[in-house]
């Protein structure tokens, strides 16, 4: 660890040593996004949230988790006028502004500096008291007399997608509320949201009086789909101090990081986006279920959008037709490779399960694994055998234009198992196909991902480059096209491209596999660093640290089970057991990890189905907490 590092880290294990027992260590640089330069579009703000609420910095919307307003395919998240984003006004005073978001912490803080005064104002979206949006105004003087600071609030105008009750403000209260429900619900027999929001008034003017060194102003705002619940929330948070919502809220995100993270030395550039990436994803999970407002997933209203009409067909094979891939240029197309390998999945997850585990099943729940156990052998799988590639669909020509990877998804994350020409085959083809402005980074993830499996670590390294392309401004913020598309980036905040990104650190270059019996593992250097690592890395009740090199790899085992031993081998070695604390160096080769029942010596047998994207996102560090292996 260099000097710099140790010495922020350092001054960042003293700022959270009194709030931990077991601080850790990371260095807060490749953890701040930060310029003078704010941007005017508020697309490329950074988001602060927690899974319940989010908005990106004073900008005039907040979105709720599950509050959307449109029928079917018009469904949209369904905007909130914003109660959070205080913003001071320069009135006569020579000042400059720079703004920082701390993703360690989850706080966004803009610095003004002016002749009379320095001022903070600290923006969070509560990380555990999940209601609370939290403003926070500190004025510290640098001349005597009286100091004034004008404030505004970007609300907006009234929403769109709300229809607002008469407000019962309270007189001489503080407190402010808005009531209102969603206008068009989602499907025909849905029921309108109800939408309760309090939040503090804002006063045209604070004054900083002559005896005092500073002050600091305290703005709620509370939003729920229940009445009770946001002014509970809202009463709550009044009366705490504002140190201690900034400590509840700091500690909180404190544990997330703790529990796993990424490390990346002599590249800050890829640090940072990989950060970025991670805080965007996790700023949007809940660190626990929530009963009265359920965490309705990460994708904004895509759960109610047609894709189009399936059918299947029961005749000498089993096809699906009227369906759409993962390539969107293509849709109402028949037996799409992709997709019926899923459904091959799928339909030969419930025979694994009776297999392995023996659950009593009755007669007409056998016979029905036996007819999904059936048509799951008879789904038509492309295949051509002359050019040994597995074709898109029924009559794809390979003269066509795809949006993005599709057919290369079969070997990562489905995991068929293939010749390794036939997994070269089906990314050397496609690739020559694809819209080079058209997608996202998943299908450069997906690219670099398939060059390291084949050992070719230039071409993987020119992939992993490309993703970058759609990281925009000085905050990170992903978009679902790059700046360079002729059509525009179009969605932006796309949690879809940070996905990405991280998709090719874990299962790329740390090379990491969900197999049946055992983790895969094939580290390797990231592009351009010194040296990096994969902290945090849980796996059946174990929790492992791995750090890679350059031409060797260190395991670490930081949290074992008293049942169960962890073992490391590759095909020359005998399973080497890992002890707790102690590290053990490889070479940068494939090995794999067991978990062994000392008793017997051999590895265990647990479920374990076939990964799909989502289980092999399971292993990604802190999202363990969501995803439980």
């Amino acid at each position: 660890m260099n000097t710099a590092k140790m010495s922020a880290c350092v001054v960042w294990m003293l700022i959270l040593a009194w709030v931990s027992h077991e601080a850790f260590c990371l260095n807060p640089q490749d953890h701040i996004l930060e310029t003078d330069d704010f941007p005017q579009d508020d697309r490329f703000r950074p988001a602060i949230g927690n899974g319940h609420i989010a908005t990106n910095v004073l900008s005039d919307t907040i979105y709720m988790n599950g509050v959307f307003n449109g029928r079917r395919s018009d469904s949209h998240r369904a905007r909130i006028p914003a109660t959070s984003s205080i913003d001071a006004i320069d009135r006569g005073h020579n000042s400059s502004r720079h703004y920082s978001l701390d993703m360690l912490r989850g706080i966004f803080t803009q610095t003004i500096k002016r002749d009379d005064a320095d001022i903070a104002i600290q923006y969070f979206a509560h990380r555990t008291m999940t209601r609370l949006l939290v403003t926070i105004v500190t004025m510290t003087r640098r001349r005597q007399g009286v100091i004034t600071l004008n404030l505004t609030i970007n609300r907006g105008e009234d929403s769109n997608d709300l229809t607002r009750s008469i407000p019962n403000i309270t007189r001489g209260s503080d407190r402010r509320e808005y009531m209102a429900r969603t206008k068009i619900p989602e499907v025909d027999e849905g029921q309108r949201t109800r939408v309760f929001q309090f939040w503090t008034h804002v006063p045209d003017l604070l004054v900083l009086k002559p005896d005092n060194a500073n002050m600091s102003s305290v703005f709620i705002t509370a939003i729920s789909t229940d009445l009770e619940d946001a002014l509970h929330a809202y009463n709550i948070a009044m009366a705490m101090s504002s140190d201690t919502l900034l400590v509840t809220h700091a500690e909180a995100w404190r544990k997330v990081w703790e529990e796993g993270h990424l490390e990346v030395n002599g590249n800050q550039d890829v640090a940072l986006s990989l950060n970025a990436g991670l805080y965007y994803i996790l700023s949007s999970i809940p660190l626990s279920r929530d009963p009265l407002n359920p965490f309705m997933g990460l994708s904004p209203g895509t759960f109610s959008i047609p894709l189009g009409q399936g059918q299947c067909q029961l005749n000498q094979s089993v096809v699906l037709i009227g369906v759409m891939g993962p390539d969107e240029y293509h849709y109402n197309v028949n037996n799409s490779v992709f997709t019926n390998y899923n459904a091959k999945l799928s339909l030969e997850l419930p025979a694994y399960i009776r297999d392995t585990y023996n659950p009593y099943l009755s007669e007409t729940e056998q016979g029905e694994i036996d007819t999904f156990s059936h048509i799951a052998k008879n789904m038509l799988i492309l295949f051509d055998e002359k050019k040994q590639f597995h074709p898109q669909f029924e009559g794809f020509a390979l003269n066509e234009s795809i949006k993005q990877s599709d057919v290369v998804l079969l070997g990562f994350p489905l995991l068929m198992s293939m010749p390794r020409n036939v997994r070269r085959n089906d990314l050397v083809i496609y690739e020559k196909l694809t819209d080079r402005v058209g997608p996202d980074t998943g299908t450069w993830s997906m690219h670099s991902l398939t060059r390291l499996e084949l050992n070719e670590k230039e071409a993987a390294a020119d992939d992993f480059r490309m993703m970058f392309r759609n990281i925009n401004g000085p905050f990170k913020i992903f978009s679902e096209k790059p700046a360079s598309n002729p059509s525009g980036i179009r969605c932006v905040n796309f949690i879809t491209a940070a996905g990405g990104l991280l998709q090719t650190a874990i299962f790329g270059y740390a090379g990491i596999r969900y197999r049946n019996h055992h983790l895969d593992i094939r580290p390797r250097l990231l592009p351009n660093s010194t040296d990096w690592a994969v902290r945090g890395l849980h796996y059946q009740g174990f929790t492992v640290d791995v750090e890679i090199f350059q031409n060797m790899f260190k395991l670490t085992l930081v949290k074992d089970r008293r049942d169960k031993e962890i073992c490391l081998s590759n095909k020359n070695e005998a399973c080497e057991i890992l002890k707790l604390r102690k590290s053990v160096t490889k070479p940068q080769q494939k090995f794999k990890i067991f978990i062994r029942d000392p008793r017997v010596g051999t590895a265990t047998l647990a479920l374990r189905i076939q990964p799909s994207v989502l289980l092999q996102l399971s292993l990604l560090l802190p999202l363990v907490t969501v995803f439980t292996l």
